[in-house]
């Protein structure tokens, strides 16, 4: 038998193989992993910052001069299709992410529909119209926290009437801060938007209230 072989080798040094690695492996690997946690850091600030920089021009669009509004409504379009494109590229989701996208959502699409209302865009009731599925959301998160129910209002996800809704919500506040498309094509896209919002609000409600009839989620 070979002198080397497996019966020959003492037990204490055939042991050696599944001992912990050497201190200069640990600590890089701890440095692979701090970076690797600092970089993530980071790269949650591309989303974020884009969505802060939607909320900025929710705040402003009142204020802004006739012949900027279009160009901040193009702004925030860009800013929300983006910012979930770089959460999803870059692996950077989070909760708190989330939600400034969805407040910096809700807050441009009011603060547009106040502008529409404040400069005779369009007649309040139709202004309000527009947001037929926020109010919905803003409601359905209103019950889950006085019920108890939050857990089950973050479960539900986002779905394509509401996208389409978003959609068409840019599209009609870009054609009516434009100024230059008759008010025919502006009734009529106003209308596919009242039409699109209101079946979100149904389609949202309908997910929501399934949800919580099943036993509370955990928080």
């Amino acid at each position: 038998m070979p002198p080397y072989s497996a019966k020959n080798i003492p037990e204490r040094q055939s042991s050696r193989r599944f001992s912990l690695p050497h201190p200069t492996f640990q600590r890089y690997a701890e440095d692979v992993t701090t970076t690797q946690r600092i970089r993530h850091r980071w790269l949650i600030l591309v989303p974020n910052t884009l969505s802060a920089l939607r909320l900025v021009t929710a705040l402003a669009l009142p204020t802004l001069p006739a012949d900027w509004r279009l160009y901040a409504v193009f702004l925030a379009a860009m800013t929300d299709m983006l910012d979930g494109l770089a959460a999803r590229r870059f692996g950077a989701t989070s909760w708190q992410g989330g939600l400034l996208d969805a407040v910096a959502d809700k807050l441009f699409m009011l603060a547009a529909v106040v502008t529409l209302i404040r400069h005779d865009y369009l007649p309040a009731a139709a202004a309000i119209a527009l947001l037929t599925r926020d109010i919905a959301i803003a409601l359905m998160a209103l019950y889950g926290s006085i019920r108890q129910r939050w857990a089950d209002f973050k479960r539900v996800p986002a779905r394509w009437p509401g996208k389409v809704t978003t959609a068409l919500l840019f599209l009609t506040f870009a054609l009516q801060f434009s100024h230059r498309v008759p008010d025919r094509w502006l009734d009529a896209v106003a209308i596919g938007t009242i039409f699109a919002s209101t079946v979100a609000a149904i389609d949202y409600a309908t997910v929501f209230f399934r949800a919580i009839q099943s036993p509370p989620a955990s928080k």
